[in-house]
């Protein structure tokens, strides 16, 4: 682009005058510009913790939801696996078994770190 056409663009618009709507926008653009955004302004501070507070909420629901798909999950898992056992195929029920065994066990650490996360973000942070 031209420095010539942009300096020129510049002057005429210094030379426009706004509409009444315009105005308005243009100074709430200029507030929000000196007082909102300030580098020194911290308005987050404002509500920082209750955004903490409702992450650490939502962790908790969203633990929550995923153990009870998993436990309608397991609950299948484990009838198919019970039936592989009774229709003679032992060997694939068994190690079916082994693997619901497995992510049963795996699953309240899982629970557990999660619980312990959302705890930290609720209490460490200040806001």
């Amino acid at each position: 682009m031209d420095n010539d056409n942009t300096d020129t663009q510049v002057a005429d618009s210094k030379k426009f005058t706004p509409t009444p709507g315009m105005a308005q926008i243009q100074n709430a653009v200029e507030f929000t510009n000196e007082s909102v955004l300030q580098p020194d302004v911290k308005p987050i501070n404002a509500t920082a913790k209750m955004l903490a507070d409702q992450a650490a909420a939502m962790l908790i629901q969203d633990a929550r939801s995923y153990l009870q798909g998993n436990e309608q999950i397991l609950t299948m898992a484990t009838a198919k696996a019970l039936a592989l056992i009774l229709s003679g195929e032992i060997a694939k029920g068994t190690a079916a078994m082994a693997a619901i065994t497995t992510l049963q066990v795996a699953l309240p650490t899982f629970a557990a770190a999660i619980g312990t996360t959302a705890t930290a973000i609720a209490t460490e942070f200040k806001g």
